[in-house]
């Protein structure tokens, strides 16, 4: 009983935050760069709330500039400068979205500096931010992906149209490979005209990953990390985009964007059910930790489709993760408590 008693009192103290500085890194230099700063307007806020409460220690907010730099209010230098000269015990608080913030590479710095962060780690990061590769994996272990194929030559034909429909007939998305945030993806009706779309896709960097458009009903669902062998799904929500439109940025961040209903106005709970161990199971399949989204396509029958994981989802005002979490009780203040002391369990040494 006593060892019971001190193994707790030892993860208290590591899930402690009163003793530590929690860092907050925005901004970066992908094409969501503006996303993240919307999210880490809404979770200094967050933070500076619970600093009031001394719930933390103390708060750095650090902007990552878009020439690769970091900046805070009286500094601007290389990650190096600041990385050298952390208060002590810091935590960082990653509002970053895509790119080299997203993909498994500042996390392989942090990890190798041995300083905790929130989120999913090295490998788990570079493969979620792979469309192709995650559509691999969940492919292989039994989830249901739509049919596509990533699109490595110049030109294509109507084999190719076949791989990504069986009956090769449009619609079709055409998307980053890597991307985020529904930028630079593009739904195409014709075969034929498949080649602006490509090329959107090429001049911003990326290969283009080009899928079958499913008909169904499309949601996400919010996962919270927790001891034992799945995480916790929150409740889905279901999106629905304006007439015409599929759930591209504007619909995404615009106050006239798509209506988001948590819980789905359309789906049975056990419909829903369903949902919520895929995307549970695929969050361990991915090797993730901390916290992420899925999103999934469900069609009227059949088994629901896996869109992708999202390992680092919006803080802004028109963000899914924590419009789920309220719906359970948790507000946004809570949320970053629970993510900050999530990376303390995961990453202290």
């Amino acid at each position: 009983m006593a060892g019971c008693i001190a193994d707790s009192a030892g993860a208290d103290r590591m899930t402690d935050l009163t003793q530590r500085t929690v860092i907050l890194l925005v901004g970066g230099s992908s094409g969501e760069r503006e996303v993240s700063l919307q999210s880490g307007a809404a979770l200094q806020q967050a933070l500076e709330g619970l600093q009031d409460e001394n719930r933390i220690r103390g708060l750095q907010r650090i902007e990552w500039m878009q020439d690769g730099r970091w900046s805070d209010d009286s500094t601007i230098a290389p990650p190096v400068a600041f990385l050298s000269n952390l208060p002590p015990n810091a935590v960082f608080l990653l509002g970053l979205h895509g790119g080299l913030g997203e993909d498994g590479s500042l996390q392989g710095l942090l990890s190798s500096l041995g300083l905790p962060y929130s989120g999913s780690g090295v490998q788990a990061s570079a493969l979620c931010m792979d469309k192709h590769q995650s559509r691999l994996l969940f492919s292989d272990n039994g989830l249901t992906v739509a049919p596509g194929a990533l699109i490595t030559e110049p030109t294509v034909g109507p084999e190719q149209a076949k791989t990504c429909r069986k009956d090769g007939g449009g619609p079709w998305f055409v998307k980053p490979r890597r991307g985020g945030s529904s930028l630079a993806t593009t739904c195409v009706t014709s075969w034929q005209n498949i080649g602006p779309a490509l090329d959107a896709v090429r001049s911003a960097g990326d290969e283009p990953l080009v899928e079958a458009a499913i008909d169904g009903v499309e949601v996400t669902v919010g996962l919270l990390d927790q001891d034992g062998d799945l995480p916790r799904a929150l409740p889905l929500v279901e999106v629905r985009p304006a007439p015409g439109h599929f759930f591209d940025f504007e619909e995404k961040y615009t106050s006239s964007g798509a209506q988001e209903f948590c819980p789905p106005q359309v789906l049975e709970p056990a419909r829903c059910a369903e949902v919520s161990a895929l995307a549970q199971r695929a969050f361990r399949l991915a090797g993730c930790d901390g916290y992420a989204r899925m999103d999934f396509i469900v069609p009227p029958d059949g088994p629901p489709v896996c869109l992708e994981i999202n390992t680092l989802p919006g803080f802004t005002q028109r963000s899914l993760l924590p419009l789920a979490a309220r719906a359970v009780g948790i507000g946004f203040q809570e949320l970053v408590e629970l993510i900050l002391k999530r990376a303390l369990k995961n990453r202290t040494p």
